[in-house]
């Protein structure tokens, strides 16, 4: 499905498929219009077009933040075109970069052997080996990651009782169907 809708900027003819990057204009705020700080971007993303809804007046985008999977709904003149070429540059990577926030992309190793300082190395997406971090269990005991990691290496004891009934409800669900 593509839609089409004028982009002010550049008053060119814009026309956004399902599956396109786009940058998206930060939205207006109580502080006003623009971007969080004097250093960023006044576009973020890229954002990937998920739906085209058209009308008779313009054209509707449903937009899907890479980092979050968060979906919004945004107007064509508040959108451009993210150009890439594919072979050299992963989206993902850059929306990684465009936030505040990290992707784990694995877990790659752990050290428990003082049981009240235990730290994992953290692997993030879009970055390499020698970016890796070592975080407390305080900071990463809610990610659903980590858990997948402690059970696949025997370490269930280090998932918050919260997590691990919801984890053994799982288990027991994957048990009885593989069993039918």
């Amino acid at each position: 499905m593509v839609g089409y809708g004028i982009h002010h900027s550049t008053h060119q003819l814009t026309a956004y498929s399902v599956g396109d990057f786009v940058l998206r204009e930060y939205p207006p705020t109580k502080a006003g219009k623009g971007p969080p700080n004097k250093y960023s971007s006044w576009w973020r993303g890229p954002y990937e077009i998920t739906n085209v809804q058209r009308t008779d007046v313009k054209n509707i985008y449903t937009i899907r933040n890479l980092v979050t999977q968060h979906e919004y709904v945004a107007d064509v003149t508040n959108l451009k075109p993210f150009y890439h070429d594919p072979t050299y540059v992963v989206p993902l990577n850059i929306a990684v970069k465009d936030t505040d926030e990290y992707v784990v992309d694995q877990i790659v190793g752990h050290n428990i052997s003082d049981p009240t300082d235990t730290k994992w190395r953290f692997r993030w997406a879009g970055y390499e080996a020698s970016d890796d971090t070592w975080e407390p269990l305080a900071n990463i005991k809610d990610v659903e990651v980590f858990h997948e990691y402690c059970v696949d290496n025997k370490l269930q004891r280090f998932i918050p009782r919260k997590h691990s009934k919801r984890l053994r409800e799982e288990e027991d669900g994957h048990t009885k169907r593989a069993k039918h």
